[in-house]
């Protein structure tokens, strides 16, 4: 074995010294940022995923809120009952026209809805809602027009809106729901 002297050994040209350490960093840099940007993905998913169960929850309680309400409407709601100013119970004559109601009342406020007692699972607060009294419709049954089986039938209906509002498990989320309900004259 021959040993080697300073002079056999190749020069490294001084243009070249440390490029490999540029080099590393750079792919060092690329690697954070690929990194980085993958990790705030997973956060972003993390939020869309909770926001739509807050949303979910919320609906849920608007729902359970419709159907307490379509069946105290049909139970033990009269006509009388919007004019004794009871909680939630809203009358057309007490509005002014082309009013709004529910966009316009304190929902989180005592005294302006009626509160749901089904306990939703995973909500900020228990469901409410309104009811209001619209005008009554009445129609022509128009299947006798032609008086074969005596006269025709004037019928009507009496209009309740209802409109419930969710919350989710945070305050910040709510759902909002509306129906129009209708009650035969005879049984308001």
């Amino acid at each position: 074995m021959k040993p080697t002297s300073r002079i056999d050994q190749p020069k490294t040209p001084k243009n070249t010294q440390g490029a490999a350490l540029v080099m590393g960093l750079l792919i060092l840099l690329v690697m954070t940022l690929i990194g980085t940007t993958s990790m705030e993905g997973s956060i972003l998913e993390g939020r869309m995923a909770s926001n739509s169960r807050d949303l979910n929850a919320a609906f849920q309680a608007s729902e359970a809120a419709m159907q307490d309400a379509e069946e105290y409407t049909a139970g033990t709601l009269k006509a009388t009952d919007f004019s004794s100013s009871q909680d939630g119970l809203y009358s057309y004559e007490d509005l002014a026209v082309g009013s709004t109601i529910w966009t316009s009342i304190d929902w989180d406020g005592s005294g302006t809805t009626k509160s749901v007692d089904t306990t939703i699972a995973g909500v900020a607060s228990s469901a409410s809602y309104i009811l209001e009294r619209r005008p009554q419709i009445v129609y022509e049954d128009n299947i006798n027009n032609n008086d074969l089986y005596g006269s025709p039938d004037t019928r009507g209906a009496h209009i309740i809106r209802i409109t419930t509002r969710g919350i989710g498990a945070s305050e910040n989320s709510s759902v909002f729901l509306q129906t129009t309900y209708g009650i035969e004259p005879n049984k308001f």
